[in-house]
């Protein structure tokens, strides 16, 4: 438990028998962006349509032929968020199940020498981050990559001037990207790491809430939680403002 061998154990094994899903989820992530990419082309040729003179019989099949990309669009995305979903929530199942299998073969003294709060976010807390993880991956990075390159498609396809242009200043983009991607992981990771303490240290005043009224030790508990939340709340915000950063970057 101690270096989370069951939450870093290579996920593709996890992944394993998701394969089939995993291959739809991916035509339909294709099918998504394309639709995505495709829209803006017959929005123009309506546009086009309407220049100088409204040719309706032009602009009615242009835009029957824009309703059956929004609605395959929308289709293909119904269905990879429910492929996605389903796996990434499988796959956390599985993880909490064999998470609380090890940490029921733990030795006694290594129970004893950790706060029971942070071994139950071990648990709980890890394993949905890695499902959360899985889910955007899935969704994110499919599109994002079948993005880019369909744009670039489309891009030479319009103009070869302009699309050399795009690429030699894309890069750019992803040092930027990097730069905010690295200070989110830090804050991120700070994030976790004081909730763990926060969930820990609750539970352990919970248990022991008579003995901290008996000895008048609430206050000072008091306090040490609000220290603890001071440190959450501002790892939090700046874990935020970094990842909402990504987008405008």
């Amino acid at each position: 438990m101690e270096d989370r061998d069951v939450i870093r154990k290579n996920l593709m094994e996890y992944l394993r028998p998701y394969r089939g899903g995993l291959f739809l989820s991916l035509v339909c992530a294709t099918i998504s962006v394309t639709a995505t990419l495709l829209l803006p082309v017959f929005v123009g040729r309506a546009v086009d349509c309407m220049v100088g003179g409204v040719d309706f019989r032009s602009l009615f099949a242009v835009l029957q032929k824009m309703l059956l990309i929004l609605a395959a669009g929308a289709l293909a995305q119904l269905v990879m968020g429910i492929l996605n979903t389903r796996i990434s929530t499988t796959v956390v199942k599985r993880l909490r199940g064999e998470a609380f299998d090890a940490l029921t073969r733990l030795p006694l003294s290594q129970v004893d020498t950790h706060s029971h709060g942070d071994l139950e976010s071990r648990i709980i807390a890890d394993a949905d981050a890695v499902g959360d993880g899985l889910l955007l991956g899935f969704s994110q990075l499919f599109s994002g990559v079948l993005t880019i390159v369909g744009t670039i498609g489309f891009l030479f396809s319009i103009s070869a001037f302009i699309a050399p242009v795009v690429v030699v200043l894309t890069p750019l983009s992803l040092f930027v990207a990097r730069f905010i991607s690295s200070r989110s992981k830090q804050f991120f990771s700070e994030q976790a790491s004081l909730r763990w303490q926060m969930t820990g240290f609750c539970t352990e005043r919970i248990d022991g809430i008579r003995l901290l009224r008996a000895f008048g030790a609430v206050e000072e508990a008091q306090e040490a939680f609000e220290e603890v939340n001071e440190k959450l709340n501002t790892a939090s915000m700046k874990a935020t403002f970094y990842s909402s950063l990504t987008n405008p970057g």
